[in-house]
């Protein structure tokens, strides 16, 4: 009974040249997801802004938390200061206006 070893075919990549080809994909994969983050983060504030009451714009906060990773303080600060702003325009709650002036 005799057993040949066979050679892989020449086209075959190295060990090296595979791993680099690993890596380019694993880089392109994380570049693609950004993009994707991006549009989502965009549709998010979108609906947000075009949000018919309140509570549709409470339940996006956790969401654009999530995708901006937020620490639970940060969601929790940004939610109590949300809540503290309802009642006025969304521009004030981000600083732009309509607030109490600074200057006397």
């Amino acid at each position: 009974f005799f057993l040949m070893m066979r050679r892989p075919p020449r086209s075959t990549q190295s060990r090296s040249s595979a791993a680099s080809d690993v890596y380019k994909r694993q880089v392109h994969g994380r570049e693609a997801k950004k993009n994707v983050n991006t549009q989502y983060v965009k549709n998010i504030l979108q609906n947000f802004f075009a949000a018919p009451d309140a509570k549709v714009q409470e339940k996006l906060l956790p969401v654009l938390g999530t995708v901006l990773q937020f620490t639970p303080d940060e969601s929790a600060t940004l939610l109590e200061n949300w809540k503290r702003n309802t009642t006025s325009s969304f521009s004030k709650f981000l600083g732009f206006g309509g607030g109490k002036s600074s200057s006397s």
